[in-house]
């Protein structure tokens, strides 16, 4: 199953058939990576997406994505992080 089809199942797990789109729910998908996964030093990195042409323009379909990168542990900022991230 592709990226685009497990997103496109947690879409439909989230919405009955004929509701409009503005009903579905906020997405989040969270992964706990030992290392580094993008290689910038970062403890927490947090994705939305993004237009190419102008990065102010958020798709604003509800999908995050958060990596937690275990090796910077001690540089996480633990208080209050779901409530910056929501």
């Amino acid at each position: 199953m592709s990226k685009v089809d497990n997103r496109l199942q947690l879409d439909v797990d989230s919405i009955q058939s004929g509701q409009e789109y503005s009903a579905l729910k906020d997405s989040y998908v969270i992964f706990l990576c030992l290392g580094d996964a993008s290689g910038h030093r970062l403890p927490v990195y947090t994705f939305r997406y993004r237009a190419e042409e102008d990065k102010n323009i958020l798709m604003n379909d509800g999908t995050v994505n958060i990596f937690f990168n275990a090796a910077m542990y001690d540089k996480m900022q633990s208080e209050n992080m779901f409530l910056k991230i929501a």
